[in-house]
């Protein structure tokens, strides 16, 4: 009964040979095992085993033969196990069946199309990724832990492990057409509910990894928390200031060197200081005082664009006007800087080459600490 290729069972046999003492214990080094040996092939140019039909390597077969890799060696840690693979591979690649003499066709059929339906499930969310369509993340989460659970009944392995098979090889296919952040972001959409309280972290936390790299992976993630309607602009704030607190070991807001921005606010933050940067003002700072400036520019990053236009200033003169601000400020009665009166401001404006007229209008526009 073979109905695959030479290629698949080609696949199958690496897959054997490869991680022939893996355990279901270490899902885990299944994955990253899997993934390495991907890109030591990758570097090495030889990709044959992740192509297509037609010799491309597209995400459908890096992800059939990641999947097999992982699948393969994880079945060959139990008693029985390779003999199960084998059957699965058999219906599933068209390699050739040995094991299990007693097995019914009815009961190869259920376990081929569990394994089936869960795969082309899985497919199909990876295709809505790389097309771009919306998903129904509650109703793939039900469905695919529906269909995990009847593969698991019929093949008497724990839940638990088939269902980290699939969801690990979906984060595989999901990075490769959407990128790092976004595919694990794709990867909490499929295996955790955001409306948990206890899963709620984790999104938490890709967020505030994706807002240290920067780019255009922390916008659409944060639009997409903020669109999936369990998240808000406060609460993600929030929770972004309480991790660059930890990670910085200061315990208030206002001793943080810079403030969270929101992707749109950072957007702008950046190309304000980039040209203030080219200004000779810039060039004449201290150190200090452009570290003062960037501090301040960060805490009212929110009136960049809309608000400051409204009273007829550009980002990049705000952003100038900061840097004056530091360069001419002067110790409170304290000794603390930072604290700027009405006259240093209007000395601000004045050494930014800005109207004086513009200090009422700039008053009360700021974030309170």
């Amino acid at each position: 009964m073979s109905t695959g290729t030479d290629a698949a069972k080609t696949e199958y046999q690496a897959a054997q040979k490869t991680a022939a003492n893996a355990t279901f214990s270490q899902l885990l080094q299944l994955a990253t095992f899997a993934g390495m040996t991907f890109a030591w092939a990758a570097l090495r140019g030889r990709t044959k085993d992740y192509e297509d039909k037609d010799g491309e390597m597209i995400p459908e077969s890096v992800l059939k033969k990641i999947g097999k890799d992982m699948i393969g060696s994880a079945f060959s840690g139990v008693p029985g196990g390779s003999e199960a693979w084998e059957l699965v591979s058999s219906l599933v690649f068209g390699d050739k069946y040995y094991g299990f003499d007693n097995v019914t066709a009815s009961s190869i059929d259920d376990v081929a199309n569990a394994f089936l339906k869960a795969g082309n499930q899985v497919k199909s969310i990876v295709d809505s990724l790389e097309s771009g369509d919306d998903i129904d993340w509650n109703s793939q989460r039900l469905k695919l832990d529906s269909v995990i659970s009847a593969v698991s009944k019929m093949l008497g392995v724990p839940y638990d492990n088939v269902k980290n098979i699939f969801n690990l090889t979906f984060m595989h296919a999901a990075k490769a057409v959407s990128g790092d952040f976004e595919g694990q972001y794709a990867y909490l959409r499929l295996t955790e509910d955001p409306g948990s309280t206890a899963s709620v972290g984790d999104y938490y936390d890709l967020l505030y990894r994706a807002s240290k790299a920067g780019g255009e992976e922390y916008q659409h993630i944060y639009d997409e928390m903020i669109e999936s309607g369990y998240f808000t602009p406060e609460k993600i704030k929030t929770n972004m200031e309480k991790r660059m607190k930890e990670e910085q070991d200061v315990e208030h807001v206002s001793d943080l060197p810079t403030r969270y921005m929101t992707p749109e606010e950072e957007n702008l933050y950046s190309e304000a200081w980039a040209r203030l940067s080219k200004t000779s003002l810039y060039k004449q700072a201290s150190s200090d005082q452009r570290a003062a400036a960037e501090l301040e520019l960060s805490k009212n990053a929110d009136l960049l664009g809309s608000e400051l236009t409204s009273i007829g200033i550009t980002d990049g003169e705000y952003a100038l006007y900061t840097l004056a601000l530091a360069m001419v400020d002067e110790p409170n009665a304290s000794g603390n800087l930072g604290t700027y009166t009405k006259k240093e401001k209007q000395a601000a404006l004045k050494k930014a080459g800005l109207p004086e007229s513009l200090y009422s209008d700039l008053q009360g526009l700021g974030k309170e600490e």
